[in-house]
């Protein structure tokens, strides 16, 4: 039989090639075919082998310590075993499975413990049962194990509280039912990233790490009941509060990255003791809405810079004493934005900064060290920022600089020449732009009603001299002319 000239090349590649090239050629052949043949059916056989992996892995089970007895009767028990995918609870329990939802219902008010004997991740959390119940997860004898959330959600319902009191780790989303997530004690601080939907999240010891984040839905609610906290990015429309275990507490806000808080800061929920906080990290965090904040101790702005941008006439700062330092930056993004008592201490090379067409009244102005600025914006006028009496408080920095001074613009200090010293009035450096053209020799006036200006130029003085020279030559010429 003639063979054609694909059979001839065909064979002479294959003779060509060694016994065991020729085999996988051979044997390969047909399977490249099926696949060619078939891909859409092996992708689909794909796709529905890894739904039914990513089902399992994300499976519910429910913590169920009688086991195949009807119901939950959930008492003290370990995490590792006693585990069913029946959610009336009348099936044989088996080992916890990586990436489930745990579900537990607690029978009894009062606290019940599962102690975390074996490290898990967690695709959920659920906790509910009778009113009053407190579910705590409990640390194992060392090693202590970890728990891992994977993105998924708590939901506690309300009236209820679970206490995580082992390591924990891992982002979650706190929603559904309105009870309390606390972080207890004796376990590595946590960090993450979580997002407070719904109820309170209780840091009941210092158990958050600095780099954590926070985002808080308008009905969620982060307490702080440690005396000093530190944080990282905290946005979202929820509040931030104090509890009375600590008497004075402190927050620090590190914020990494531009970020727009809308709730609202507020004080202690139960007892005595004050909430401040302090701002750090270097990048901008706005505090925004409609609603006041109404924390009732400090604010200190460490580094970066603080937005101020409620709505003009509300409080985004209270009465509370604020202090800027390093380098940080105060910024208005609206008038009005500071309680009219507040105290302002200004230090190193920060700056307070009109930020637009905005006016501002506070308490006093005490500058501690370096040369700080208050900016009235490039290429804006009829601004107005006001002080109260400040000749009692202490100037020992260098320099107070007033960039973008321009005609319209006024600066206050109380109501009469005395409000400012002549030691605090040398200070002064007037510019009309951003620190390169200034205005005057240096140095500042005040009237009688606490308005200050710019000394003016030596030749400003020999205008007004001449002028009245030439006044009085007039008067004295008119006189002898009588």
């Amino acid at each position: 039989m003639k063979l054609g000239k694909n059979h001839n090349h065909q064979d002479r590649n294959m003779k060509n090639k060694s016994p065991l090239k020729q085999v996988i050629s051979i044997n390969m052949t047909p399977m490249t075919r099926f696949m060619r043949i078939n891909r859409p059916l092996l992708g689909a056989s794909l796709m529905m082998g890894l739904s039914s992996l990513s089902s399992i892995l994300a499976q519910s089970l429910y913590y169920d310590s009688n086991g195949a007895t009807d119901g939950f009767n959930n008492v003290t028990g370990n995490w590792s075993s006693l585990w069913s995918t029946d959610s009336a609870g009348n099936s044989a329990v088996g080992a916890w499975v990586d990436g489930g939802t745990a579900n537990i219902s607690l029978p009894a008010s009062g606290t019940t413990t599962i102690t975390l004997d074996q490290d898990a991740t967690l695709g959920g959390l659920t906790m509910a049962g009778v009113a009053g119940s407190m579910l705590t997860i409990g640390a194992s004898a060392a090693p202590v194990k970890t728990l891992t959330m994977s993105g998924g959600t708590i939901n506690i319902e309300s009236g209820r509280t679970t206490t995580i009191a082992t390591h924990f780790q891992g982002n979650f989303t706190k929603s559904g039912g309105t009870g309390t997530l606390s972080l207890g004690t004796g376990a590595t601080a946590w960090n993450g990233t979580a997002n407070i939907n719904a109820g309170l999240f209780n840091t009941s010891a210092d158990r958050v790490n600095s780099g954590s984040h926070f985002v808080l839905g308008s009905a969620g609610t982060f307490r702080q009941t440690v005396s000093a906290l530190t944080i990282g990015n905290l946005t979202g429309s929820g509040t931030v509060e104090g509890q009375n275990l600590a008497p004075n507490k402190t927050l620090t806000v590190t914020q990494s990255t531009d970020g727009t808080f809308s709730g609202t800061l507020a004080p202690n929920a139960h007892g005595t003791g004050t909430m401040s906080f302090i701002k750090a990290g270097a990048a901008n965090w706005t505090l925004a809405g409609a609603t006041a904040n109404t924390y009732d101790g400090t604010f200190t702005v460490e580094d970066g810079k603080v937005t101020l941008a409620k709505t003009a006439g509300v409080d985004a700062l209270t009465a509370g004493a604020i202090t800027a330092s390093g380098d940080g930056i105060i910024e208005l993004a609206a008038s009005n934005q500071i309680n009219n008592a507040a105290n302002l201490t200004l230090g190193g090379t920060t700056t307070l900064s009109l930020g637009g067409a905005f006016s501002e009244s506070l308490g006093t102005l005490t500058i501690t060290t370096g040369d700080v600025v208050i900016d009235f914006g490039a290429g804006l006028t009829a601004q107005t920022l006001s002080f109260a009496d400040s000749s009692a408080t202490l100037w020992t920095g260098t320099t107070l600089s007033i960039y973008n001074w321009g005609a319209g613009d006024a600066l206050n200090f109380g109501s009469s020449a005395t409000a400012l010293t002549a030691d605090q009035l040398a200070k002064f450096r007037f510019y009309t732009d951003s620190g390169s053209t200034l205005s005057g020799p240096g140095g500042g006036t005040i009237d009688g009603t606490g308005s200050i200006a710019a000394v003016p130029e030596p030749s400003t003085y020999l205008m007004l001299l001449l002028g009245f020279g030439l006044l009085h030559f007039r008067k004295k010429i008119y006189k002898s002319s009588i």
